[in-house]
Parts: C-alpha cells; sequence; structure tokens
C-alpha cells in the first residue's frame, strides 16, 4: 500500500486553505485509482486539515504526535517529522506545502538544521529515501532548493 506523507506550515491564509484542501484531495485513494495510507502529523494546519479530510472521505491515515516529553523541546517536532519520513519506503510520496524559502543549510543529507522550518525538513529527509518522490506545492513565489529541482538528462555528451 503506498504511504502518502503531508508536510505544511500550522497557519494558512483563506486562499492557502482552499489551495492545500483542494490539492490534498487529488490524493485521495479514490482519485488515485490505489488504496493508500496517509501519514500526517498533529499539529494545526496542514496536519489537521489533512486528518479532516481523510476522516470524511474514509480514508486509512496514521498520525504521529510529537512525544510528551519533547513537546517543549525544540527538536520535537523535528523528533515526530522523522518518526514519519521513516515509515516511508520506495513508491511513496511525500507532499508538502512550504510558505518561506528554504533555508540554505536544509539539504536531504542534512534535514533537521535548527532553522525553523519543519516543511522544508521533512522534505528534504524524505528526498533522502531512496524511491520516495518528493513534491513542493509551494503557497508563496519562492526558489525551490537545488535539491528538489528536476534536473534534465543530456543525452549528448561533449567531449
Amino acid at each position: 500500500m503506498r504511504r502518502i506523507l503531508f508536510t505544511g506550515p500550522r497557519k494558512l491564509l483563506v486562499y492557502e486553505r482552499e489551495f492545500v484542501c483542494a490539492t490534498i484531495k487529488q490524493f485521495l485513494p479514490k482519485n488515485l485509482g490505489e488504496s493508500c495510507l496517509w501519514i500526517i502529523g498533529d499539529a494545526p494546519g496542514v496536519d489537521t486539515m489533512a486528518g479532516n479530510i481523510a476522516r470524511n472521505n474514509e480514508c486509512n491515515c496514521l498520525r504521529l504526535e510529537v512525544k510528551p516529553e519533547l513537546r517543549h523541546k525544540k527538536w520535537g517536532y523535528a523528533e515526530r517529522s522523522q518518526r514519519m519520513v521513516n515509515s516511508l519506503s520506495a513508491g511513496d510520496i511525500a507532499i508538502g506545502f512550504p510558505n518561506k524559502p528554504c533555508p540554505n543549510s536544509c539539504t536531504p543529507k542534512s534535514p533537521w538544521n535548527g532553522g525553523g522550518s519543519g516543511t522544508w525538513g521533512t522534505l528534504a529527509a524524505s528526498k533522502a529515501v531512496e524511491g520516495v518522490k518528493v513534491i513542493a506545492y509551494p503557497l508563496k513565489v519562492i526558489e525551490l532548493p537545488n535539491w528538489l529541482r528536476y534536473q534534465q538528462l543530456n543525452l549528448f555528451t561533449q567531449e
């Protein structure tokens, strides 16, 4: 069963909520034509929206929570997000809705940099999992990081 991870900001403007909702619904099993398991976190915003959409559409959903003892630690949400990523494998999808540029120090090799962007950290960590498709739906006009840009294959080499 394909797993689909959703990540994004805790606060959304009205028009962002409408875009996120419409985008998430594209990944319902009835629209994909296959059964799947959604992986979500426990924060307000995108996590809560995805959970509500899953519940209202009889979609399988795994909601991972920040451990109670880590709730007040700066890295508590990063630990939970890494557990979400750890549930992914080849063929799965990670979908993010970033609302700010990716910190320069956030990369698939070092996703949790303390830069304060859990969405980018989750996407970067997902990119490090072989065979996972990572899709970003930016909520604002922002430049994608190099590690998320798609490169065109060069069929001809020059010597």
